[in-house]
């Protein structure tokens, strides 16, 4: 019962033509702004640090010039390219190492491919699907698609080749021109959409999965097996060596003995690249977890092995102000040019919403008005500012001014909104069948909502009714 209420309550419910164009127009609308972008660079030259504010400022900020804790180590380091030239590898080591990874050597069906590619452009949708869908007819009645793709794809790279992509595995590809072209057979042809536009595709050769054979794999699987031996070997050299200098208790005695290049670091944090090594994760774990003299085991990163001694242990401090003076310098010039800026695009807002004239401020700091050109006002990003902003994409003519500048990875940035247009004919032909489905889907839900609350405050009611006269209340 309850559903054929339901049905009877969504069947009967349609939204206005004109209240579903009104909210068309308005999720669909272009907009255009303009701006003024203030760039730090525009106002450094008006920004100065004296020594009493450079003081005053680091006495205010002493917690971000701490110096974090520090260690400094001695290491010895063995990499697998440095040792491979010692590496001998037997024909059965291969055979063994082929059967054991016979799964790395499995090739997934491919595809050869060529492609016609019709870039989109806005508000030009269903003219390219046109256009792509007229090349694929050509292409049934037998045309080339060589000289097609030569003449009218949009990828200059595979264009020259005659739209020719070689062969592909299907996760090598967007999913969704993965999904027509490994749909076809050979020699048959096709249209796919992406994010990026239509492609008119044809397969020019399809190869099943297989699994490699060892003669057309061996010397991939030579390296293999040779780089794996290398890295054992120096596994070993770093492992005997943690032993040996552990035993002697000196890294750099041990080294000397054994006559083993011994590397020294300058103090660094575990924030900081170690010098001549970058990152090394494992490597800072280690150092940060000995005591000053203690010798590590031997320790793989990124490839390479290690032994690490800890020579000295710094702890964390607040440093003197000479110690940090230029730091403070570039910080404060860079945070008070950063305030300038927001101020100096202040001013211009202010200017532009009391109709004032832009010309003086603007031919002072070199800046100038520009605009976005127009952009669909649900789009997330706004370009030219290279940001998402919903302040931006709501304003209207009667408040055409943000609250205040907005801040771009360039700088501070004062907009106003320029135009608005209604969506173009293309988009409206577009999107507006699926837009109505939508809304509609929408309306009936909320209809459906409305009337079970209603029901509910009858039911409410008629029981009340009922309880109050079993008491002969209101009567």
């Amino acid at each position: 019962m309850t559903r054929r209420i339901e049905a009877a309550l969504q069947g009967g419910v349609l939204v206005p033509e004109e209240e579903a164009r009104r909210i068309f127009d308005g999720l669909y609308q272009e907009i255009e702004l303009e701006f003024v972008l203030v760039p730090p660079e525009k106002v450094k030259g008006t920004v100065k640090g004296d020594e009493e504010a450079l003081l005053r400022y680091f006495s205010e900020h002493q917690e971000a010039f701490r110096i974090p804790e520090k260690v400094e180590v001695l290491y010895l380091r063995c990499s697998p390219k440095d040792v491979i030239g010692e590496v001998e590898v037997k024909q059965q080591e291969v055979e063994d190492y082929y059967q054991d990874h016979t799964d790395a050597f499995r090739q997934p069906r491919r595809v050869r491919v060529r492609h016609i590619f019709l870039r989109f452009q806005q508000g030009k949708e269903e003219e390219l699907r046109k256009r792509a869908e007229e090349l694929l007819e050509r292409l049934k009645k037998g045309e080339d698609f060589a000289s097609l793709a030569k003449r009218y794809s949009e990828d200059p790279a595979s264009a020259k080749r005659g739209g020719d992509l070689g062969y592909l595995t299907e996760t090598e590809l967007d999913p969704n021109f993965a999904r027509v072209v490994f749909s076809l057979k050979k020699g048959e042809v096709g249209l796919a959409r992406t994010a990026y536009g239509f492609h008119v595709v044809k397969v020019e050769d399809v190869q099943a999965e297989r699994t490699k054979p060892l003669e057309e794999v061996k010397d991939e699987v030579l390296r293999r097996v040779r780089r794996q031996k290398a890295e054992d070997l120096c596994a070993l050299r770093m492992a005997d060596a943690a032993y040996g200098a552990k035993k002697r208790g000196d890294l750099r005695a041990f080294a000397s003995e054994k006559g083993l290049q011994v590397y020294r670091t300058p103090p660094f944090s575990r924030a900081e690249s170690i010098e001549g090594l970058g990152k090394r994760p494992k490597l800072k774990e280690v150092a940060f977890g000995l005591s000053e003299g203690e010798i590590s085991s031997y320790v793989e990163d990124g490839g390479e092995f290690f032994v690490l001694q800890c020579l000295k242990r710094y702890p964390p401090r607040s440093p003197s102000f000479d110690e940090v003076k230029e730091e403070v310098r570039r910080r404060f010039l860079q945070e008070k040019a950063k305030e300038k800026t927001r101020e100096l695009a202040k001013e211009v807002l202010e200017r532009w919403r009391e109709g004032k004239p832009l010309g003086e401020i603007l031919r002072r700091y070199g800046l100038r008005v520009e605009r976005t050109g127009f952009f669909p006002r649900l789009q997330a990003f706004i370009p030219k500012l290279g940001i998402g902003s919903p302040d931006l994409l709501t304003l209207t003519p009667s408040h055409p001014f943000p609250a205040e500048p907005v801040e771009t990875p360039k700088g501070y940035a004062a907009v106003r909104l320029r135009a608005e247009r209604p969506p173009s004919p293309e988009v409206r032909k577009a999107k507006a069948e699926e837009f109505q489905k939508v809304l509609e889907g929408l309306w009936q839900r909320e209809v459906l909502t409305a009337w079970y609350n209603k029901r509910v405050e009858e039911v409410e009611t008629e029981l009340n009714r009922e309880l109050l006269s079993r008491y002969g209340i209101g009567e």
